[in-house]
Parts: structure tokens; C-alpha cells; sequence
């Protein structure tokens, strides 16, 4: 994958979910075990299959530390929901 014009070597997560659930800490915590594994840079992303109609987004990153300035820092994944939406 090329990143900041640099080809790089990546992990691909993805994390196939049948019905709508709050999916950041576990997303996360693959994140965690990928890179003390494999010391690679790691984009994921969670697949939602189900039928629903999503009235509201779900949240698609996650809080794991803060700066010495109290800036909170998040881990990002990306959302794809493939089913049509009833």
C-alpha cells in the first residue's frame, strides 16, 4: 500500500459482523495483537451484513490514550455495510 508516496508492507483486518454492534474495543484490541506480531502498519475494517436500517451511524473509532495536553488519541477503522438497508 502506498502511504505518503512510500510502498509499505500492511496487515488487512477485516471483521465481518451479521447484525449491528459496537465492534471498537475488539477492533482495537486486533490492532494491538497484529502489530506486537508483526510490526506492521494495520488497516481495519469492519464489514456489517445485516438488514437493518441504520438510523444512526455507528462509531468508528476508538479512544485508547491522551497526551502529556490532554489530547485524546483514537484508533480509526473503516465501516462498510453491504446489505440493502430495508
Amino acid at each position: 500500500m502506498e502511504i505518503d508516496k512510500v510502498w509499505h508492507q500492511v496487515i488487512i483486518h477485516i471483521e465481518l459482523e451479521s447484525q449491528r454492534s459496537d465492534m471498537r474495543e475488539r477492533v482495537f484490541q486486533y490492532l494491538c495483537y497484529g502489530w506486537l506480531l508483526k510490526k506492521m502498519p494495520i488497516w481495519s475494517i469492519v464489514v456489517y451484513t445485516d438488514d437493518a436500517k441504520w438510523r444512526k451511524p455507528l462509531p468508528k473509532s476508538y479512544w485508547y490514550a491522551f497526551t502529556k495536553d490532554k489530547k485524546k488519541l483514537y484508533h480509526e477503522f473503516d465501516i462498510i455495510k453491504v446489505n440493502k438497508e430495508k
